[in-house]
């Protein structure tokens, strides 16, 4: 199997720049803190970002924080993909405002490939997915700061015929497995300059 490239869909329009957390009334804690409520690291300017799982289960429970006046983009004509020409794919990557899980339109991946040898793309629906306390299935809510790396564990047939009959399937059951983790992010490129956050709370 040949990965060339990956879009994500029903994503929001647009995000606010500050965390606000409606649930406790101030802005989500996404650096670790000690018990005098300083940040940790903060003299070597090496911080500790906290887990996903920390900052949305408890009393904090933040899933993110969209604008009234944000729109979803459906992306039911899938047109832009990130392409990999080069064949690699470590420093590819789809940046989206944040947005809380909805069992209507959620968000996911669709992931292009070619399959045994094959010279055309097929297509392959990525659920953004991880296994809970208890073993349950949940779907991540898309949170700032946090790259959603997938890996593919294996395939093992061809995927959709386009990437509208992947759209369209009622979950992401297709030839292709797949684990999604979290990793915390600090910084950004656009390929040409690299913008750096010393602390994101």
């Amino acid at each position: 199997f040949k990965l060339t490239g990956f879009t994500v869909v029903n994503v929001v329009t647009e995000g606010y720049i500050s965390p606000y957390n409606m649930n406790t009334g101030h802005f989500a804690k996404f650096i670790e803190q000690d018990a005098n409520g300083e940040f940790k690291g903060q003299e070597t300017a090496s911080f500790e970002c906290r887990e996903y799982t920390a900052i949305t289960q408890g009393e904090e429970g933040y899933e993110g924080y969209v604008p009234g006046t944000a729109e979803l983009n459906l992306n039911t004509d899938i047109t832009e993909w990130v392409d990999f020409t080069d064949g690699n794919t470590a420093n590819d990557a789809f940046y989206m405002y944040e947005r809380s899980f909805e069992t209507d339109n959620h968000t996911f991946v669709i992931v292009k490939g070619k399959y045994s040898g094959s010279t055309t793309d097929t297509y392959y629906k990525v659920d953004l997915i991880y296994k809970g306390a208890d073993n349950a299935t949940q779907y991540y809510n898309i949170l700032r700061n946090f790259n959603y790396q997938i890996t593919l564990t294996s395939v093992t047939g061809a995927g959709k015929t386009t990437p509208e009959e992947a759209y369209n399937m009622m979950g992401a059951h297709n030839n292709l497995t797949n684990s999604v983790e979290t990793q915390q992010l600090t910084n950004i490129s656009d390929g040409n300059a690299q913008l750096y956050v010393s602390y994101t709370s």
